[in-house]
């Protein structure tokens, strides 16, 4: 049994089984885990991104693109060192 210590991010049917890499979706529940629970906004650093998805920045970004282009997330440069992304998917 998981402690209550453990976290976990649902990833919807629209990201798991769209047309995008697995980095993608591996960078969507790290971006949902981060996201807001009432309005969908986060705002974590790249280098946090690439930690938890245990992967370089670059790919963080190229990662957030893809779900940029299924519609599942928007996203708009913060400073050089973060992202702030709307998640739209529940």
């Amino acid at each position: 049994m998981a402690s209550s210590d453990q976290y976990f991010a649902v990833i919807p049917e629209s990201v798991l089984y769209a047309d995008i890499s697995h980095a993608a979706v591996r960078v969507y529940g790290v971006l949902r885990r981060h996201a807001d629970k009432n309005d969908g906004t986060c705002h974590p650093g790249r280098k946090r991104i690439a930690e938890f998805a245990h992967m370089s920045p670059s790919h963080v970004d190229r990662a957030i693109q893809e779900l940029v282009g299924i519609g599942d997330c928007f996203a708009r440069e913060g400073s050089y060192l973060s992202i702030l992304c709307i998640l739209f998917n529940e």
